[in-house]
């Protein structure tokens, strides 16, 4: 796979909603401030049952405030993969930025994303919360154990020195996106973001950033989909180039 984008020349920002609303209108703030140049587009995913009411309102706010930055967008897949998968046909700049509306993402790391794209256009940059021991606040030891074999044990198969590759918060050249056939629909489809642009050959750049547990709402990723983390894991590895 040829990916080579000349330049950056503009950012959508995808955030999925569902019960996130203080987190949400805080994430937005951020963005804004230190990126309203660089990001042309937010699209708002929302699930036409499950997103509440009041997040949903927030949302159509924005809409009223300046169509031409914000977007609502109604998920037709499944799950956070699903979400994630429909947004992506929606995209039109050039790059992409893949994060969530809990602050479980860092919205304060965007800038320095947004910079390391502007000099590798080409590449993938994605948040790792395991370099310069940023880690993670509150989330569990038991988990961070786990977390921190999985990566050890998937960097070593795929031959890369990514310290995080489950984190879901990366930006994209937006022809890598387009060109890739996606399958997963729950939360391993963030593993997947990864693994199938290394496969292709897309080089990945880290930066540091910190993670702690969402402050509202409730968590969607479930036990049962970690086996599919290792299961598209493994099956990506097997695949032909």
């Amino acid at each position: 796979m040829k990916i080579n984008p000349k330049f950056f020349k503009d950012l959508t920002v995808i955030l999925p909603v569902i019960d996130e609303r203080q987190s949400l209108i805080h994430t937005v703030k951020v963005l804004l401030k230190y990126n309203s140049l660089d990001i042309k587009k937010i699209i708002f995913v929302l699930h036409k049952k499950k997103t509440k009411q009041e997040s949903r309102a927030i949302c159509k706010n924005y809409i009223k405030t300046k169509k031409t930055k914000f977007e609502i967008l109604y998920q037709k897949r499944k799950f956070l993969g699903g979400a994630m998968r429909d947004a992506f046909i929606a995209v039109k700049t050039s790059h992409c930025l893949m994060m969530s509306s809990d602050l479980e993402t860092d919205p304060r790391t965007v800038k320095k994303m947004i910079k390391h794209s502007k000099k590798n256009p080409e590449k993938i940059i994605t948040a790792s919360r395991w370099l310069n021991n940023k880690r993670f606040k509150n989330y569990g030891m038991a988990k961070v154990l786990a977390n921190y074999l999985f990566q050890k044990f998937f960097s070593y198969l795929y031959g890369v020195k990514c310290s995080d590759m489950t984190f879901g918060f990366r930006v994209f050249p937006t022809k890598v996106i387009k060109k890739i056939k996606w399958e997963m629909l729950n939360h391993s489809f963030l593993f997947e973001t990864l693994i199938k642009p290394i496969k292709e050959g897309v080089e990945v750049i880290e930066i540091d950033s910190k993670w702690k547990r969402r402050i509202e709402g409730d968590t969607n990723n479930v036990f049962t989909n970690y086996f599919w983390y290792i299961y598209i894991g493994l099956k990506v590895l097997l695949m032909k180039k």
